[in-house]
């Protein structure tokens, strides 16, 4: 029988190969799902590989290579020290809008002086701007012990909110009729970043990376800190005893990938993108993290995995096909779904309740339908929330749950409208969903890669391969999912519309937190489970299988994230957009460790973040007088904020992580 055996040192040969490798694996993989969807593959990779670089208009897009290369290579340089420490930036999307944000505002408020000083104290401001929304993930590490991983993602949003305020309010152009936006770069040239040479794409970004990749390979060769950066990724004990301190490393790894990120979002909102949009140049933080790992965190690998995302980018361009219209909002790492203003909603039930029912109002708001829609708006995280708990108690940390979420809400859609059934949407949201999530599986607990990273790049490619996907299907209803009958209960004033007036999936949430409740607290399945997160190799010690265990783990959290996007797609916003999650996988996340590990404490969770979210929603609706943006952010602000207290002081002592979770484990160790 074949087996996997652990090298007792890494393959230098296959350290250089495996991008090489992932590259011909990606142009194959690519090829089969082209074929599938009726394109011929040939045509397709010659249109993203080669067109842009030797086709009919190359001539335009080779200046264009430099141009999608500059902000990837800057975001993945920065990134990639922190990858090495074992200090995981993944908002750095957040700090390049942030610092594109400081760094406009500092040119507009001059406007229009011309100096020469403008400019670097635009790039001076990009990059505080970044550094400074970086630095609070790195202070509540390294002060509360928070997880840097939630809270950096979670303040993208923030960033994002903060973006579209900056269009329509305190940068928007004065001069431009009222339309969002801030004024445009290129007719104030004190703080324009134009071509260096015309026709290249070269402008002072691109400068910025190439000398970047030379003092990121200085720092990782020839300095005392690159070697202290290594050792405490390699082996953080060592690294304690040598006298590095931990809580420096973060707060400088932290700071110069947020610095760099700030400066990516200064060039490219003076440069290419021109001014600041509400749909500004957006994407590239996100990519940047495959770039860092396709790179191997090397910075010369960096600059070619750079250059060939760039090329993917453009040739992705050429070979998009129009398609219809859809607003939206950019989202982490796709686009969050923004409704047309005719179907946009506080957010509506799945089905009609009169006024009668729904009792007295208060300031415009009904009580009862409130509460009824806090119910409706939980499910999905519940559900993702219960399934990640599941894994996470078995040892495995999947940071996938928004790809696997996104996954099951466009198979769930596209089989609840092929064959008008939404129980088979449901169904099929969850085996989609589950066949992702075997990814992960086999990649982590075959192959034994990083659990972190390969999460991460499941979310990014469940997000692409969604948007593929669910081309053609925008503005297609799905079949409705109606009520439960329940009789005289559904007819009883306040309760009847707020408990016994739901869809089959909201009780089926509650029933699954109640049955994971009951087996990892009395069942032996429960126990075993347990054993193998808290010391996977006692389990194995005892005969347990480990790996088998936590693979059926890993699919089980993949079916229940897919059921909640199929939820998503079928029942709470009944249509499909791109990025329709728009990071509940991120808030499930994070409602894990908000309920220690317990399933009743991650139902509270669920309510009181969807709670959040329906009552910011109704006081717009209802035009309350805070500022839209302001209850905007707030479900994740308060998400953070929940996250603070429950990692610090007494609420630490109340997090029951499971000791083994996120470490690998191989059974000839």
């Amino acid at each position: 029988m074949l087996r996997l055996e652990k090298r007792p040192s890494p393959s230098v040969f296959w350290q250089r190969m495996s991008p090489v490798l992932a590259v011909v694996l990606t142009i194959i993989a690519g090829g089969i799902m082209f074929a599938l969807l009726g394109k011929n593959p040939v045509e397709a990779i010659r249109t993203i590989f080669w067109d842009p670089l030797f086709g009919e208009f190359a001539f335009f897009f080779r200046g264009q290579l430099l141009v999608k290369a500059g902000p990837l290579i800057l975001i993945a340089l920065g990134l990639s020290l922190g990858f090495r420490a074992g200090i995981w930036n993944i908002g750095a999307e957040g700090q390049y809008i942030m610092g594109a944000i400081i760094g406009a505002s500092v040119g507009l408020a001059v406007y229009p002086t011309e100096s020469r000083l403008i400019y670097p104290v635009m790039v001076i401001a990009g990059a505080f701007g970044g550094w400074a929304w970086a630095m609070i993930p790195a202070i509540l590490k390294t002060r509360f012990n928070t997880n840097e991983i939630l809270v950096s993602l979670l303040l993208v949003y923030v960033a994002q909110t903060i973006l579209a305020k900056a269009a329509t309010g305190f940068l928007r152009n004065p001069e431009g009729a009222g339309f969002p936006g801030s004024r445009n770069f290129s007719s104030y040239p004190a703080a324009g970043n134009p071509e260096l040479i015309a026709g290249t794409g070269m402008h002072w970004g691109v400068v910025a990376a190439f000398i970047a990749v030379i003092a990121a390979y200085v720092l990782l060769q020839r300095h005392i800190l690159g070697f202290q950066i290594k050792l405490a990724g390699q082996a953080p004990r060592a690294a304690r005893f040598a006298g590095v301190s931990p809580n420096r490393l973060v707060v400088l790894c932290m700071g110069l990938s947020g610095a760099l990120a700030g400066l990516a979002g200064l060039f490219e909102v003076t440069g290419p993108a021109g001014q600041i949009t509400i749909d500004f140049n957006v994407g590239y933080g996100f990519t940047a993290i495959i770039v860092a790992f396709l790179g191997r965190l090397n910075p010369v690998g960096i600059l070619l995995a750079g250059l060939l995302m760039a090329l993917t980018y453009i040739g992705g361009e050429m070979a998009d096909q129009p398609r219809p219209s859809v607003r939206r909002d950019p989202g982490l790492p796709g686009d969050a779904a923004v409704l047309p203003a005719g179907d946009r909603h506080p957010d509506q039930l799945p089905h009609p309740h009169d006024q009668e029912r729904g009792g007295m109002m208060f300031g415009g708001i009904d009580p009862a339908l409130l509460l009824a829609s806090v119910i409706v708006a939980a499910v999905p995280i519940i559900l993702a929330a219960i399934g990640e708990l599941v894994v996470e108690k078995a040892g495995v940390l999947n940071l996938g749950v928004e790809g696997m979420m996104i996954m099951g809400a466009i198979c769930g859609f596209i089989t609840s409208v092929v064959t008008g059934s939404p129980f088979l949407g449901f169904l099929g949201g969850a085996l989609g969903a589950a066949a992702l999530s075997f990814v992960f599986a086999v990649l982590t607990q075959y192959l034994l890669t990083n659990q972190v990273a390969t999460g991460l790049a499941l979310t990014l490619f469940g997000l692409g391969l969604s948007s593929l996907l669910g081309q053609g299907y925008n503005g297609i209803k799905p079949p409705h999912t109606g009520a439960v009958p329940l009789g005289p209960l559904a007819d009883i004033p306040f309760l009847g519309t707020v408990l016994f007036s739901h869809d089959w999936v909201v009780y089926l949430s509650v029933a699954v937190v109640a049955a994971v409740w009951w087996m990892l607290k009395t069942s032996r399945a429960g126990l075993i489970l347990r054993a193998v997160g808290e010391s996977h190799d006692a389990a194995h010690a005892l005969g347990y299988k480990v790996t088998r265990i936590r693979v059926m783990a890993i699919l089980f959290g993949g079916a229940m994230a897919g059921m909640g996007g199929a939820y998503i797609s079928l029942v709470r916003v009944p249509q499909w957009v791109d990025g329709i999650t728009a990071g509940q996988g991120w808030i499930a996340l994070a409602i894990v460790v908000f309920a220690s590990w317990k399933p009743w404490r991650a139902l509270l969770g669920a309510y009181l973040f969807g709670g959040i979210t329906v009552l910011q929603l109704n006081l717009q609706a209802a035009g309350s007088a805070i500022p839209v943006e302001y209850l905007s952010m707030a479900p994740y602000l308060i998400t953070i904020l929940v996250l603070v207290i429950m990692s610090s002081g007494k609420g630490r002592a109340s997090l029951n992580a499971p000791a083994a979770l996120g470490q690998n484990f191989h059974a000839s160790r």
